[in-house]
């Protein structure tokens, strides 16, 4: 495995389990009080979590990495809409920000490592 693949492999689950962490996260914040911001949290939770997953399976295999370029970059700017809009729903609910927030830097620490993989795969 090259050392762009490892990198996109740690990368992906990195993403992975935080994405979860964050889902989780989510799920208390709307357990404790059902805003609208929580379920922001959740959703960008999970879709970070299928990111992680997808690009943890596409690592697996380098010469796949430029089809994660596109996924990234939706979940990219998925999660920072979220976050946001989280921001500007609820000024106070500070936690729903910074979730949304890491989420969006790990897909996008996704969509950056696997362009590097591309990049790599095209050099040689």
């Amino acid at each position: 495995m090259s050392p762009e693949a490892r990198k996109l492999k740690m990368t992906s689950l990195v993403t992975m389990f935080a994405g979860l962490a964050v889902a989780v996260l989510g799920v208390v914040l709307l357990v404790m009080d059902a805003d609208v911001t929580d379920a922001f949290v959740l959703v960008g939770g999970l879709i970070t979590t299928l990111l992680g997953a997808q690009a943890a399976r596409v690592a697996n295999v380098p010469s796949n990495a430029k089809s994660l370029l596109v996924p990234s970059g939706i979940v990219t700017a998925a999660d920072a809409a979220a976050g946001a809009g989280a921001g500007a729903l609820a000024a106070p609910i500070v936690p729903s920000v910074i979730l949304l927030c890491v989420a969006a830097v790990l897909a996008l620490a996704v969509l950056v490592v696997a362009g590097q993989v591309k990049k790599a795969l095209e050099r040689v």
